[in-house]
C-alpha cells in the first residue's frame, strides 16, 4: 500500500510542498515589514500558522505510512 501511494502521490505531494514552502517565506518577509498595531498583522500570523499546520500535515502522515 505505502509503494503504490508513493508512485500515485509523490510528485503531486512534493509540488505541494515546494508551494507551501514559497508561501511561508513570502509570508514571513511580509510580516517582517508589519507594525504589530496594524490591523493586518493577527491574519497574518493565523495565515502563517495555517499553512506551517499544512506542511505538518503532509510531515506527519508521511511519516506514519513509512513507519508502517
Amino acid at each position: 500500500f505505502a509503494r503504490s501511494s508513493n508512485d500515485v502521490f509523490s510528485t503531486i505531494i512534493f509540488i505541494q510542498y515546494t508551494v507551501s514552502c514559497f508561501v511561508i517565506c513570502v509570508s514571513v518577509y511580509r510580516l517582517a515589514g508589519l507594525e504589530v498595531s496594524n490591523p493586518e498583522y493577527p491574519f497574518a500570523v493565523l495565515y502563517l500558522i495555517c499553512i506551517t499546520s499544512e506542511i505538518f500535515y503532509f510531515c506527519w502522515y508521511g511519516n506514519e505510512v513509512i513507519v508502517e
